[in-house]
């Protein structure tokens, strides 16, 4: 399954700035489990919780939370995992 920002890279389309904030909203609440401040400004700036962040900068941004709550998950699975192996050993 493709992010929003490699569906981006295949086309040569300009995300709308809406759907940029909307993105990076959605990552953010998975990482940090809070929603930030952020709205565009104009000609591909964006206010990002009290920060001026140009367009590109905050797709870079973007997949960096991608990333982050990816393995963040996979950290969580794999203790879950782990944690489930354990019980049932006790339980032998």
């Amino acid at each position: 399954m493709q992010t929003l920002i490699e569906e981006h890279r295949l086309s040569d389309e300009t995300l709308s700035p809406k759907s940029v904030i909307e993105t990076y909203i959605h990552n953010y609440r998975l990482v940090y489990g809070q929603v930030p401040s952020a709205h565009y400004m104009r000609e591909g700036w964006f206010r990002i919780n009290g920060e001026t962040v140009h367009y590109t900068v905050l797709l870079q941004e973007i997949e960096q939370l991608h990333d982050l709550a990816r393995r963040q998950r996979m950290k969580q699975s794999s203790k879950g995992a782990i944690r489930r192996l354990i019980d049932k050993l006790r339980f032998m």
